[in-house]
């Protein structure tokens, strides 16, 4: 009953000020008189509102506009989902995303990615396995430091069967299993 009280005024005083002109046009263009009476049109936005306890939460806020004869808008039917957590998730995802890449780039070692294009099956027999490893490895990524070593930019490396580098990558592959 407290929030239906505010009003649309006291409601946009809660919407996040970074986002309030992206709700405005999300809003004007949901209503704008471009779509048919048939094209009952469902769009989702991603805002932050705040919260009388909690501070700002980020909000998934799913509206479909209902249309008359006219096509005038005569209702928006919607659901407001919180997303706070997914956003922090996905949030911390890109941070340690952020620090994996920052520890490859400036290290002094030569740190790399093999792909088995396609992939191996471990059950193989030692030999079988190795046999496979040599013929589907590729090098995948590579940093700074590992290209160097071999006097080479990454991407002279990247793509390239990995016995180029490790003629002996399939046993040793082979040999940690």
């Amino acid at each position: 009953d407290e929030f239906m009280s505010w009003g649309v005024k006291g409601t946009i005083s809660l919407i996040h000020p970074d986002d309030v002109k992206k709700l405005e046009d999300h809003f004007d263009k949901l209503t704008a008189d471009e779509t048919t009476i048939e094209e009952h049109i469902t769009s989702i936005i991603e805002y932050r509102f705040k919260h009388k306890k909690l501070g700002y939460r980020w909000m998934s806020d799913s509206r479909t506009v209902i249309r008359d004869e006219t096509n005038n808008p005569i209702a928006i039917i919607g659901s407001v989902r919180d997303i706070t957590e997914r956003k922090q998730a996905e949030e911390e995802l890109q941070r340690s995303e952020e620090r994996y890449r920052n520890f490859v780039v400036h290290s002094s070692e030569g740190i790399y990615r093999i792909d088995l294009v396609p992939p191996v099956p471990v059950d193989l027999d030692h030999e079988d396995f190795a046999a496979q490893v040599e013929k589907q490895a590729v090098v995948g990524e590579v940093n700074e430091a590992l290209a160097k070593m071999y006097g080479l930019e990454p991407t002279d490396m990247e793509g390239r069967p990995v016995t180029d580098f490790a003629p002996d990558y399939g046993v040793r592959a082979a040999n940690l299993l």
